[in-house]
């Protein structure tokens, strides 16, 4: 499960819609062809009230430029995961990262920041289930049905 906490200013993200289209572009991200189920993807727009977010000494809703930090958890998919060096993942994830920011946040010219970490798998449950392996039947099925269903554990996968 990616989980983004998108920490800003009361005057960045204030329509639905600006929500919507940043939460869209996040998931697609994650779920596109051959990704994980769309609905492991959770991303919170946490308003910070004026003069309680600072970047360093600063009050950020004392910048002329809106700040937006986005805390970004990765539990589902870690970088050892994917078929490439680690050096390389990370770098993958960083520019797919970019792309789902881009319209709400780096072509409005915001300052921005954000951090991945990468919790582990064993402590993850969605629905009550423990989530299927990667890329596995199991998770097909969850794709397919939009939601986590009961699957064999045992079965191959």
């Amino acid at each position: 499960m990616p989980l983004w906490n998108i920490y800003h200013t009361n005057n960045v993200f204030q329509s639905q819609d600006e929500k919507d289209a940043c939460a869209k572009d996040i998931t697609d991200f994650y779920s596109g062809p051959g990704g994980m189920p769309s609905f492991y993807v959770v991303v919170n727009f946490i308003t910070m009230p004026p003069g309680s977010m600072y970047r360093g000494y600063k009050r950020v809703s004392d910048l002329d430029t809106p700040f937006v930090r986005l805390a970004i958890t990765h539990i589902h998919i870690h970088a050892k995961d994917l078929p490439m060096a680690i050096a390389e993942a990370y770098k993958r994830t960083a520019k797919g990262i970019d792309k789902a920011i881009k319209r709400s946040i780096i072509d409005k010219g915001y300052l921005f920041e954000y951090g991945v970490s990468e919790e582990p798998r064993e402590l993850w449950k969605v629905d009550g289930f423990v989530p299927p392996p990667w890329k596995s039947e199991a998770e097909k099925l969850w794709i397919k049905e939009g939601k986590a269903v009961p699957y064999d554990a045992k079965a191959k996968l």
